[in-house]
């Protein structure tokens, strides 16, 4: 179930999940960079159980039940900006009220 109707960057994303903050370089590998930060706080282990999804696989996010928010990981690549969501992960009693408190 998709649990937020707003957009998180990566920074929120991680601070959702870790209560840490982040600030990522915008020539980095994003997902990789967010994926450390998660193992880091134990959020995840070695084998990425926390799971990410591209944007246009939102058909395997809802027939599989997943828990998701939608994180915009757009940046530049290659000289040029390059737009991309992705579908991250979020535990089954995640909620936006919690994350703000």
């Amino acid at each position: 179930m998709i649990k937020s109707q707003q957009i998180y960057s990566p920074q929120n994303y991680v601070m959702a999940m870790t209560g840490e903050c982040y600030v990522f370089m915008h020539n980095c590998d994003i997902i990789d960079e967010i994926h450390k930060c998660l193992r880091k706080h134990g959020v995840e282990d070695e084998n990425n159980t926390i799971w990410d999804y591209p944007f246009t696989e939102i058909e395997h996010v809802v027939e599989q039940g997943l828990d998701v928010v939608l994180v915009d990981i757009s940046g530049y690549g290659d000289g040029e900006w390059k737009t991309e969501y992705r579908w991250f992960e979020v535990p089954e009693d995640f909620s936006e009220e919690a994350k703000d408190e």
